[in-house]
């Protein structure tokens, strides 16, 4: 388990910018679930869905689209872990 800061607000209102988020590290096949991936040389927390012939990174925040990795991409995405928990600071 690994615990990091997130950033960034495509995942809101699930996960939020500031964020603290634990990362399940030995769960790394894909389920219809919120992971950490390393992808196009940047790190994402992502809905991922496994599709029969490619993989959709999904957002929680509607205005960014999903993203469709497929054929030789997949080589480049590395499943870090399954989001386990989220937790934030009350205001």
């Amino acid at each position: 388990m690994v615990i990091v800061d997130a950033r960034g607000d495509s995942m809101i209102p699930v996960i939020g910018d500031g964020d603290l988020v634990m990362i399940d590290t030995s769960e790394t096949q894909p389920h219809n679930a919120i992971y950490a991936i390393s992808y196009a040389d940047a790190l994402f927390l992502k809905r991922v869905v496994k599709r029969p012939h490619h993989i959709d990174l999904i957002s929680s925040n509607p205005d960014y689209p999903v993203e469709r990795v497929d054929g030789v991409d997949i080589d480049y995405l590395e499943i870090i872990g399954r989001v386990v928990w989220v937790g934030r600071t009350m205001v």
